[in-house]
C-alpha cells in the first residue's frame, strides 16, 4: 500500500483520475448487479445502495491504510459548528434548487416503500462520493501543494474538478447536453464548500450528511413527479445561487494555513 499512497501524493493527478473511474466501476457494479438479482424496484435499490455502501467502505478502508483518517477527518465527527454549517448549506440548497424541482410533484398519496427505497439509494451515494472525493482525491493534492502559494484553494479547485467531471456519466445516461453540463457545474461547485468543511473542521461526516440528504430530496422529487427533468435553466440558476456559498467556502480556504491541515511539509 505504500508504493499506492507514493503514486497518490507524487501523482495526484493520475491517482485522481484511477479514484474516479473506481468510482464509476461501483455504479456499474451496483447497476449490473441489481438488473441480475432483483426482482422489483425496491429490491433494485436497495440491492444498488448496499453495493454503494460496501464501495465506501472499500473506500474507507484505503484512507485509513494511507494513514490519512486524521487529515481527512474520517475519525471525527467534529464540533457543532461544521454541522451547522452544513445544515445551513442544507436548507438553502433545499429552497434555491430542491424547491424549484418540486413544482410539479404530487405527494398526495404519501412517501411509498419504493419511494424510501429510492431515497436510500440517493442517501449511499453521500458515503461513496465524498469518502474518495475529499477523503482522497482532495488530501492527495493537499499532500503535494498545501505549503505551495494558494495551495490549499489550488487543492480544493483541483479535486472539486474531479468531483465535477465525474457527473459526466450523465451524458452516457442519455442527458441533454446543456442539462448535463449544468449538473456538472453544479458537482464542481459543490465540491468547493464540501471541501471547505473538511479542511476547515477536519471532519468529513457534515459533507457525507450534506450531500446524502440533498441527493435524498432530489431522488424523492423526481419519483413523485411523473416525467421528471431536471431542466438546464433551474440547475444553471442553482449553480449562480450557490455563488454566494463558494466564495464563503473560499474565503474559508484562504484563511487556513498549511499546518492546520498537515503536520508537516511532505
Amino acid at each position: 500500500m505504500d508504493w499506492f499512497r507514493s503514486f497518490a501524493i507524487k501523482q495526484p493527478g493520475w491517482f485522481s483520475l484511477l479514484i474516479t473511474v473506481m468510482i464509476l466501476v461501483v455504479y456499474i457494479i451496483a447497476g449490473i448487479l441489481a438488473a441480475l438479482v432483483s426482482t422489483n424496484a425496491i429490491a433494485d435499490n436497495l440491492i444498488q445502495a448496499f453495493v454503494r455502501v460496501l464501495g465506501a467502505i472499500a473506500f474507507a478502508v484505503i484512507v485509513f491504510r494511507f494513514g490519512w483518517q486524521h487529515i481527512s477527518g474520517l475519525r471525527r465527527l467534529g464540533s457543532l459548528m461544521p454541522w451547522l454549517a452544513g445544515l445551513s448549506i442544507l436548507g438553502y440548497e433545499f429552497v434555491t434548487h430542491v424547491l424549484p424541482l418540486a413544482v410539479d410533484a404530487d405527494f398526495g398519496n404519501g412517501i411509498s416503500a419504493e419511494a424510501i427505497s429510492v431515497a436510500l439509494n440517493a442517501l449511499a451515494t453521500g458515503p461513496l462520493e465524498e469518502i474518495p472525493f475529499r477523503g482522497l482525491i482532495l488530501i492527495a493534492f493537499v499532500q503535494l501543494w498545501a505549503f505551495k502559494k494558494n495551495g490549499i484553494i489550488k487543492s480544493v479547485i483541483a479535486g472539486s474538478f474531479f468531483f465535477g467531471a465525474s457527473h459526466l456519466i450523465h451524458l452516457l445516461l442519455g442527458r441533454p447536453f446543456p442539462q448535463a453540463m449544468a449538473i456538472v457545474l453544479n458537482a464542481f461547485l459543490a465540491g468547493i464548500y464540501y471541501s471547505a468543511i473538511v479542511l476547515r473542521w477536519k471532519t468529513i461526516w457534515p459533507a457525507v450528511t450534506l450531500h446524502s440528504l440533498l441527493n435524498a430530496l432530489v431522488a424523492i422529487v423526481a419519483f413523485h413527479t411523473p416525467g421528471f427533468k431536471e431542466p438546464a435553466d433551474v440547475l444553471f440558476l442553482a449553480a449562480l445561487l450557490q455563488i454566494p456559498v463558494v466564495i464563503a467556502a473560499l474565503f474559508i480556504l484562504w484563511k487556513i494555513r498549511p499546518e492546520e491541515v498537515i503536520p508537516s511539509h511532505i
